[in-house]
Parts: structure tokens; sequence; C-alpha cells
């Protein structure tokens, strides 16, 4: 299963790539699929390796929790 999942930006490269923190593991993600710049320090929504939508801390940390409940009901 294949789900998405929250990332902070760490940094952004103008070849539409980004280094994301995923829950302390550095990622490298794409950008393509968002319209609205982002910037270092900004929370995204991420599947299969591409930033959908940049989301907020709170709903970053919502997700977080909802996927670590999960975890534990599995």
């Amino acid at each position: 299963m294949c789900l998405a999942y929250a990332a902070r930006l760490l940094s952004v490269d103008p070849d539409g790539t980004a280094v994301a923190d995923v829950s302390g593991a550095r990622r490298t993600i794409m950008l393509i699929a968002l319209t609205d710049p982002v910037e270092p320090g900004d929370w995204v929504l991420v599947h299969a390796g591409i930033a959908l939508a940049r989301i907020t801390e709170c709903e970053a940390t919502e997700l977080r929790l909802t996927v670590e409940e999960a975890q534990h009901h599995a």
C-alpha cells in the first residue's frame, strides 16, 4: 500500500527538485506537480516521490499522528 506522507523542505533546487526531511530521513523529491512556489521550511504532501500540495505544519502533524495510529493497529 502506498500512502502520502508529510515532508519538510530543507532546500529547493532550480531543477525542480528539493531535499526534504521525512521523519528524520533526507529524501529527494520532485516539485513538478506544485503550482505555488515553495521554499525551505515549507511542508508538502508527498506521494511516490512527488510533492502534491503545500500543507500547514498542523496538517503535517495530524497526518503523521494518523499514520502512526494506523501502524499501531495493524
